[in-house]
């Protein structure tokens, strides 16, 4: 703890390191001493995702649960929610203000959405079975040799990649259409750059292991993340490139024009 004379004063903490600061306080004058009083607790139901217990009365206190502070619990002491603080810079904890006291519950909100999930995940494959039970009722052979349903088109396939790269890697999307360019105009070039991205992540990564994890930083840097995204990009592109046959039975690059 240190004293602070009047006036603006800046804080100023770095973002390297295993250990980041999160919280500050300020207090004003000399701290008290905590209280020894404890107020009683009768535990109702302290399981799940949804508690309850019983507060005696007493002075403010502070409910502590061991277990580590996140935002998704939402604590009531008879129906009033209660200001949630962070303990031992770790533990979730709730201020119990003076009082008579009263039964408090505790629940962590996201579970409903969780369970929510698994309801209509339920509920939606009995509906998907029902429905292939109901269409074979219907179902007949057909006469003749079925054909076979026609493969995804390039654009749409380069597009399902561009939206998963971008939910995996964000602005490193952009290697996709920069790749497929390559593909379509220099095939040979594409097994040559995945294999040197990962070659190079790979460089990039063990020079950098053993330094500690930055804040927003991810394992083993930027660089080693970028060329490693580069990699598999440039590796995925090239598994298309012997995708569609022609009419002739070869082999040829789906995104490349035919000559001839």
């Amino acid at each position: 703890m240190a004293q602070l004379a009047a006036g603006t004063h800046r804080l100023e903490a770095g973002d390297t390191g295993p250990l980041a600061i999160t919280d500050l306080t300020l207090t004003r004058g000399a701290v008290s001493a905590p209280s020894a009083d404890r107020r009683a607790l009768d535990f109702k139901d302290w399981s799940g995702d949804a508690r309850e217990v019983r507060v005696g009365a007493g002075a403010a206190s502070y409910l502590q649960l061991h277990e580590n502070a996140n935002p998704g619990w939402r604590a009531t002491l008879n129906g009033k929610e209660l200001s949630p603080v962070r303990l031992d810079g770790w533990q979730q904890g709730w201020l119990v203000p003076e009082g008579e006291g009263g039964t408090v519950r505790l629940e962590f909100a996201p579970a409903r959405w969780y369970v929510g999930g698994l309801i209509a995940g339920g509920v939606a494959l009995l509906a998907l079975a029902g429905l292939v039970l109901w269409t074979r009722r219907d179902a007949r052979e057909p006469d003749g040799p079925v054909p076979a349903p026609p493969a995804p088109g390039a654009v749409l396939g380069l597009a399902a990649l561009t939206v998963i790269m971008v939910l995996v890697a964000g602005p490193l999307a952009l290697a996709v259409p920069v790749l497929a360019l390559l593909a379509r105009w220099r095939p040979a070039l594409l097994p040559l750059v995945a294999l040197a991205a990962m070659a190079g992540a790979g460089v990039a990564a063990a020079w950098g292991a053993g330094t500690p994890v930055a804040a927003q930083a991810g394992a083993f840097g930027p660089l080693a993340q970028s060329l490693a995204v580069v990699g598999v990009v440039a590796a995925v592109v090239t598994l298309g490139s012997a995708a569609a046959p022609d009419s002739g039975g070869t082999l040829r690059w789906p995104w490349r024009r035919r000559e001839g």
